[in-house]
């Protein structure tokens, strides 16, 4: 039995959401197929000295890491593979051909997001190379849909759309998940005090900026008792912005794992999207109390007032961080730490991943 996992990023790197999802996609494989059977096609960004060859591949239905000799490449050395995996799902194309070509084994595609609707939500539209982008986007999603024989969404909002835009049902809906690497003997059950220390986690992302400079000026000046910390590549750009003096930048943290844990609560003001935060499930895994919008908690299964609290207006934000009962929350929740290790855990979805694949295989050897 072998495997072509394709997608454009180091498969052992974790460093963002994408890679944390390519990560865990990867080594679910590992374990089902085993490492020896499985090939891994890593696409690089292209780069076109001639624009005009360029637009004419992006009419094409080609993106940034796909042209026609690429494309050919993989159709021509598909036959030695059982299963051909498309890590994103922008890359239709590939999927088109390969079935045009006769392949017979197994197409499978996962949508990290429903990239039509989140590039969507963007409306950054100022060139036409950007319409001509968001175009490939759409088209490449729907020949996913139609030429892979599995899709495999990460939850049921995602699913919707999919079906919404391009007429098809995810035949799976597997959340996000990640290798457990949280040590238990560093969990502080103590109660915990004021200045309470505020954690956002996140890189300089449209969506993440839009909303933390929304925390910034709608929120945090009315709180009173805290230190806002904000961690993510990129971020030292805030420091532009920044007028307040209880706020602290990290750029380009390695490791966030003592800041995590060092945090009183982790804040998720986040308005805009599309699949799953990763950066929540993270704060589950570590066990934290997690004050978040509906969009940080898009996809996830959770008792809101447990894991700590829902909010999505400002009244909200500051209503909760000026209660008397944030006194009554300790460091550690162990409610969250549950949640991760039973639904978002990478032994969690395995099964999950295991089922899929093993109907695959006895269609195979029928």
């Amino acid at each position: 039995m072998k495997i072509l996992f394709i997608t454009d990023k180091d498969v052992s790197l974790t460093f963002s959401g994408a890679q944390v999802m390519t990560n865990r996609n990867y080594l679910s494989l590992i374990e089902i197929f085993g490492k020896e059977n499985i090939d891994v096609l890593q696409l690089e960004f292209l780069f076109y000295k001639n624009r005009f060859i360029k637009l004419i591949n992006l009419l094409k239905g080609y993106n940034d890491f796909l042209n026609p000799k690429i494309v050919k490449n993989i159709t021509e050395g598909s036959d030695k593979f059982d299963h051909i995996i498309l890590d994103f799902s922008t890359w239709g194309i590939i999927s088109k051909k390969l079935k045009l070509k006769g392949y017979k084994g197994n197409i499978h595609c996962f949508f990290h997001n429903v990239e039509f609707s989140f590039h969507w939500q963007e409306r950054r539209f100022s060139s036409i190379i950007n319409l001509i982008k968001l175009y490939g986007i759409y088209i490449n999603e729907k020949l996913s849909c139609k030429y892979s024989d599995t899709i495999i969404a990460l939850n049921i909002r995602d699913a919707k759309n999919i079906n919404k835009y391009y007429g098809r049902k995810p035949d799976a809906i597997i959340p996000i998940s990640f290798v457990d690497r949280y040590n238990n003997s560093n969990k502080n059950l103590e109660k915990i005090n004021p200045p309470y220390n505020l954690l956002f986690i996140g890189s300089y992302f449209w969506a993440n900026v839009k909303g933390i400079k929304w925390f910034m000026d709608q929120v945090l000046p009315y709180i009173e008792n805290v230190k806002l910390t904000v961690a993510g590549n990129g971020m030292n750009q805030l420091r532009e912005v920044i007028n307040i003096d209880n706020i602290v930048l990290y750029d380009k943290v390695r490791d966030l794992k003592l800041l995590i844990e060092n945090a009183d609560f982790l804040v998720l003001p986040i308005f805009d999207g599309s699949g799953m935060k990763v950066k929540t499930a993270e704060g589950l895994m570590y066990g934290k109390n997690i004050i978040g919008t509906t969009e940080a908690f898009m996809g996830y299964d959770l008792n809101y007032q447990k894991v700590g609290a829902l909010c999505n207006t400002k009244e909200e934000f500051i209503d909760f961080f000026n209660s008397t009962s944030l006194k009554n929350y300790n460091r550690f929740n162990e409610y969250s730490r549950n949640q991760f290790k039973s639904k978002y855990s990478f032994d969690a979805t395995l099964v999950q991943f295991s089922e899929i694949f093993e109907l695959r295989k006895t269609k195979i050897i029928k």
